[in-house]
Parts: C-alpha cells; structure tokens; sequence
C-alpha cells in the first residue's frame, strides 16, 4: 500500500484516476494489494465475495486515496472492478506458480492457512479444472483467447 495519501484531481466517465498521473500507478499497485491481502482464495466468482470484504477494500483504498467530493461511488465502481481483475489474476498466479509446481505458499504468503490451501489445490485439482486448463492452453498455442472474443 502507498505509504503517503495521494489526491485524485480527475477521473474519467469510468471512473478511473486520471490525474495526476502519478497516482494511476499509486491507485494500480494498491488494488493489487488489496486483492491480495484481503481477497478469498476459495471462493470462485468476485459476486460470491461478501460485501463486507469488499468495502474493507474500498476503505482501505479510501485511506490511501483521496477522490475528489461527489465522485466517490463513480470511484468505488471502477477500483471495486479493478480490484475484482486483480483478485482474479492472483488467484491464477497462485494456481500457475505454487498449485501446478507443487509448491507451497507459506513462505511469501504467510495469511494463507494450511487449510485454506488445501482446499485452493484441490479445487484446482479437480479433473474438470485439468481439463478447463489443457483447452485453455490449447487455445493460447492457436492463438486464440475466448476472453477477447
């Protein structure tokens, strides 16, 4: 997380930081934070996320991030996706780096419990996620990525 708190001067209709521009990598790197430290590693859909958790995320960008008056839920908004994006490639990134290697976590990730990564593998495990994973690949060696379509 920033360790200085940083004032947004302008979003954009999406509301994305657009100014300064020094605080669009301020704002990136602690939606990254924040989905990791706080987002669940079980559960399978951001929908699913409980809402308490996702306002201690936007509280927790809030104090970090000041957005200009009366764009605070324009900018809830798009951080709470943004954080959802980042959640979702953490998760992934757990899955290549730790899951497939047969690795553990433990050591970087000290917040992840023994349990809670037993589930995590055996989720990612499963027959049906192997196989999600080889026609993904497939796809990615043709060059073809169903997310962009």
């Amino acid at each position: 997380m920033p360790k200085e708190t940083y004032y947004i001067a302008a979003l954009n209709d999406d509301g994305k930081p657009i100014e300064p521009q020094h605080v669009r990598a301020k704002f990136s790197t602690a939606c990254s934070t924040l989905a990791r430290l706080h987002g669940p590693l079980n559960v399978d859909d951001w929908k699913h996320v409980s809402i308490h958790i996702k306002n201690l995320m936007w509280e927790g960008l809030q104090e970090h991030l000041i957005y200009p008056p009366g764009s605070e839920a324009l900018g809830r908004k798009f951080a709470l996706q943004t954080i959802a994006h980042r959640w979702r490639q953490w998760k992934l990134d757990m899955n290549t780096h730790y899951v497939q290697k047969n690795k553990t976590p433990f050591e970087e990730w000290g917040t992840i419990s023994a349990v809670k990564w037993d589930k995590f593998v055996a989720k990612m495990t499963t027959p049906k996620a192997l196989e999600g994973r080889k026609k993904m690949s497939d796809l990615a060696k043709k060059n073809i990525y169903p997310h962009r379509l």
